[in-house]
């Protein structure tokens, strides 16, 4: 019979962040940003398990702390080196496939990171899949997320050389897809706003998350990404946050 693959959210996460910093621990309905995250992630059955890649510092003791009371894995290592750290955490886990979700993305849509985790299932060529948000096309920067297999991801590790390539994780496999086929997965019309930032990079991004979790806090289900991006665009939210400093990739 052959081995069920192990599929794991790695979620790096800090709180030495210099543009805001304590971040993951600013709440929002009585609830921490990275417990919004890991709710959304633990809503999706396909995952076997959620690990918290944090970092060495005695700060992000309250970080594990969250993760305790959450009831879910974690893993301390390099705060500069973030690629090492989710490998690391990938393998003392024993994971297969990992699905990476910053821990800047507290309004993940849970439906996208599973479409994306089953696309990439089913197309057996590649070892990496994204929904990415990139400067031309893709989601609303916060919603994006990485599928990727853990032995091709340490194969990139040992070819990375480039500093900004230890910290964004992805970046190395994105940038070579001759050696590693990938898969990128367009985001329809209505959800195609890349310069929309819902990321969690600086106080003012805060402000606009804590509006949208508490506009949706008596819906049962997560707000989709589409319901979130509707309400941020007719409320003009994205005043808040435009003009702010970010990665384009």
């Amino acid at each position: 019979m052959k081995k069920k693959l192990k599929i794991c959210a790695i979620v790096p996460a800090r709180l030495t962040s210099s543009r805001f910093p304590s971040k993951h621990l600013y709440k929002a309905n009585n609830k921490t940003m990275i417990n919004h995250l890991v709710d959304r992630l633990k809503s999706i059955k396909i995952l076997d398990d959620i690990i918290l890649a944090t970092t060495t510092n005695t700060i992000d003791n309250l970080l594990v702390n969250e993760a305790k009371k959450m009831k879910i894995k974690f893993f301390r290592g390099s705060e500069v080196n973030v690629k090492q750290r989710v490998l690391l955490a990938g393998k003392k886990f024993s994971v297969d496939i990992i699905c990476l979700v910053t821990g800047d993305c507290p309004l993940i849509d849970p439906i996208l990171v599973e479409q994306l985790i089953n696309s990439y299932l089913i197309n057996k060529k590649c070892v990496m899949a994204t929904y990415g948000c990139f400067k031309e096309y893709g989601l609303p920067n916060g919603m994006d997320s990485g599928v990727m297999q853990l032995k091709a991801f340490e194969k990139s590790y040992k070819l990375t050389k480039n500093a900004t390539e230890f910290e964004h994780v992805g970046l190395h496999m994105y940038k070579n897809p001759k050696i590693f086929p990938s898969l990128f997965l367009y985001p329809p019309k209505n959800i195609n706003f890349p310069k929309l930032s819902l990321t969690l990079d600086y106080y003012e991004d805060y402000l606009v998350i804590k509006k949208v979790i508490n506009h949706f806090k008596n819906k049962k289900k997560f707000p989709t990404c589409l319901e979130i991006v509707e309400y941020v665009i007719k409320n003009k939210l994205f005043n808040i946050n435009s003009g702010l400093k970010r990665l384009v990739l």
